[in-house]
Parts: structure tokens; C-alpha cells; sequence
């Protein structure tokens, strides 16, 4: 449990959702009424129709339009294997370029040795 406490010699004032009073009963009569978790659900499902037009878009685009660490190198292994944009991807300045890269690289691996294991079996 929480405690806050009010100072009121304290010169910082109240900010966002706490510096409005009305703010704060719209807050609780939302949640009351149901909208808050509607919304909730409608940015869930939208942050996840973006995850999948950016892996879209990096599976489209080329390898020259990611952006490198300044004096970075790409493994001569991974881009043998996955190719340049991969390579570049797992350097990039961009985070998400990264994350796309590993997990492409996650799936890639995982089918592989499902293949074996499937081949191994028989």
C-alpha cells in the first residue's frame, strides 16, 4: 500500500492527472462505467497492428536504408547465413531493428531444429 503525503511548504506543484481535480472523478467514473479497459484493449490491439507493419516494412525494405553504429562491423557468420540485412539489423541505431533481427533469427533457429529432430525421429 501507498502512502503520500502533502507538504504544503513544498514549491513543486502538481502535475498530470493530480493537478486537475476534475481529471481525477473523470479517472474514476470512467473506470467505473467500463471505458478505461475498452481503451486499454483498443492501444493492446493497435500496438500490435504496428509490431506487424514494421516487421512488413523490414522485410520490404533494403539493407542500406537501416542506419549502423558509427564504425560498427556486421559478422561475416550472420550475414552469411541470414544475408546483409540481418547483419546490419543487429548493429542498427534503431532498437527495433534489433529486436525484429533476433527474433527473426529466433524463428529461423527454431524451425531448423525441428527439421532435424523430425528427421532424426524417423
Amino acid at each position: 500500500m501507498a502512502t503520500h503525503y502533502y507538504n504544503p511548504d513544498d514549491e513543486r506543484s502538481l502535475q498530470g492527472v493530480g493537478a486537475d481535480t476534475s481529471k481525477i472523478d473523470d479517472l474514476y467514473t470512467k473506470k467505473a462505467e467500463g471505458e478505461i479497459e475498452e481503451a486499454a484493449k483498443e492501444d493492446a490491439e493497435a500496438e500490435g497492428n504496428e509490431k506487424k507493419n514494421f516487421h512488413k516494412k523490414f522485410m520490404e525494405m533494403d539493407e542500406a536504408d537501416i542506419k549502423a553504429e558509427p564504425e560498427s562491423k556486421t559478422d561475416s557468420t550472420v550475414e552469411d547465413i541470414l544475408g546483409k540485412k540481418m547483419a546490419v539489423a543487429l548493429i542498427a541505431v534503431d532498437w527495433k531493428y534489433k529486436e525484429i533481427a533476433m527474433k527473426i533469427m529466433y524463428k529461423q533457429a527454431e524451425k531448423q531444429l525441428d527439421m532435424q529432430m523430425k528427421a532424426d525421429q524417423q
